[in-house]
């Protein structure tokens, strides 16, 4: 009995150690073969594909190793989009694991990790033929807005009181090849926003992308916020933008046309802070105004949704957090940082286009963390 334990304990160990040895020989295996798949651009790229089920393209790899298996940089990659879904991918850089043994080994998956690195979404023209008008438009949020819906395909409607600025920036985006049209519109008066959707419905068609992006902020603190104060706040930032939606919704409605209504609210309108007592009540009223007429609208295949951005620089703060002030409360914020304007261009455009089609009354912070834990 001890001869036939001590015979199996051998097989045992001796089976061991082949697996090591092979295990070591396949590491040593994949090791030689790092050159030839950083050399294979293209073979790596269909793999890839075939992981995803779209068609990508790279530039360029580099690779090294690090624990089981070669992690290789890949430069320059894209994927195109796929059927039934528009946003196309394009980044600067990304990250994959192989696992040597699906070199070796039929049927096994080559790609074991994929990490994107610096991703960035592009709806790949998914809103051409959609006309979207945009209030506040002439500076900050508001002008981003329109060059991100313009750059998806969109003809644009730049609408804000500042009518030069608002042409200037038409003007850029119809020499890069887009459709722009700058209009006058006072979002406090009823009559400039029918004659708003009057002229753009007349020149470009119907507006069926809405961006309430128009809005003032006269920070005080609630003892020293006169009523008229508050009045000018509520007026721009709720009732303008209750009547741009009753606006638009009704022409949306009559035509029998479907729409994205996206009101941008704030942070401030989840939490607050000390000295926006108007601007967060204005912005909080807008948030349950967002949600209550995406329940009355989703019949007519309208979705209403807001962006709640969190500090971006902008005429009305540059003041501030170019101050000592305002760097040190930067660095109090989750982020460490304020948002830059490009980072709001995808949440937006989910929330226009049909990337976002079953996306309704839904309140979508974009502030590096900062409601989470609102300070």
């Amino acid at each position: 009995m001890r001869r036939r334990l001590a015979r199996l304990r051998r097989w045992l160990l001796t089976g061991v150690a082949c697996l090591l040895v092979a295990a070591a020989g396949l590491m040593a295996l994949g090791r030689l073969l790092v050159p030839w798949l950083v050399n294979s651009p293209e073979d790596v790229a269909q793999w890839l594909g075939e992981r995803i089920g779209r068609p990508v393209h790279l530039d360029g790899v580099a690779a090294h190793w690090d624990g089981p298996g070669p992690i290789l940089d890949l430069e320059g990659l894209s994927i195109a989009a796929g059927a039934g879904d528009p946003a196309a991918v394009t980044l600067g850089r990304a990250r994959v694991q192989i696992d040597v043994y699906g070199l070796l080994i039929p049927g096994r998956p080559l790609i074991r990790d994929f990490l994107l690195v610096d991703a960035r979404v592009d709806l790949a023209r998914e809103l051409d033929g959609r006309v979207a008008l945009i209030t506040g438009a002439s500076s900050g949020i508001g002008a981003h807005c329109a060059e991100a819906l313009a750059s998806a395909g969109a003809s644009v409607v730049l609408a804000a009181r500042r009518i030069d600025r608002t042409a200037a920036l038409a003007g850029k985006i119809n020499q890069s090849g887009g459709r722009a049209l700058s209009v006058m519109l006072d979002v406090t008066d009823a009559a400039s926003i029918a004659a708003a959707f009057d002229r753009s419905t007349a020149e470009l068609g119907l507006p069926t992308i809405i961006v309430n992006n128009a809005g003032i902020a006269e920070p005080k603190s609630f003892l020293k916020t006169p009523r008229d104060g508050l009045d000018r706040t509520m007026a721009t930032n709720f009732f303008g933008v209750w009547d741009v939606c009753q606006e638009a919704a009704r022409r949306m409605v009559t035509a029998g046309r479907s729409g994205s209504i996206v009101n941008v609210a704030s942070v401030l309108g989840l939490g607050s802070a000390p000295g926006y007592a108007s601007y967060s009540a204005s912005k909080g009223a807008l948030i349950r105004l967002t949600q209550t007429i995406a329940l009355e609208f989703v019949k007519y295949g309208i979705r209403v949704n807001a962006l709640a951005p969190g500090w971006f620089i902008s005429e009305m703060n540059q003041e501030f957090f170019a101050s000592d002030a305002g760097q040190a409360y930067v660095k109090r914020i989750p982020p460490g940082r304020t948002g830059e304007l490009q980072e709001l261009a995808g949440p937006l455009l989910l929330l226009a286009s049909d990337a976002g089609s079953f996306v309704n009354g839904v309140v979508l912070p974009v502030d590096g963390g900062h409601q989470a834990a609102l300070v």
